[in-house]
């Protein structure tokens, strides 16, 4: 796993107690991913911790530009980080509460 983070997966790990209840999942996982995006790496070193984020798929609500985003989710969200434009192919998915590891979906990322 170390070889292949920050990059395009996602790995399914069992949930330890210090998850909050209300991020667990039914089977008590959770999903862990380092993306290698500069700007999400920096901001999780400045910060000097770990980052709860969800991606923002664009609607006809949304529009392009931040200050759309500002106005749909100004009341959900701590911040907005604008990125950029990013790419949109997902990441892989691996699944490591099992015995052997099973990918859940194939992405960008190689197994």
């Amino acid at each position: 796993m170390k070889s292949l983070i920050p990059g395009s997966y996602t790995f399914i790990l069992p949930a330890s107690r210090l998850v909050p209840k209300m991020l667990l999942t039914k089977r008590h996982t959770v999903g862990i991913r380092s993306p290698d995006h500069l700007a999400c790496l920096h901001l999780a070193e400045q910060l000097k911790g770990v980052l709860l984020a969800v991606s923002v798929k664009k609607t006809a609500a949304c529009g392009d530009s931040i200050v759309a985003l500002e106005k749909v989710f100004r009341n959900d969200v701590a911040f907005l980080l604008d990125a950029g434009d990013i790419e949109s192919e997902s990441s892989t998915i691996v699944d490591l509460t099992g015995s052997e590891y099973e990918v859940l979906r194939q992405g960008k990322g190689e197994i």
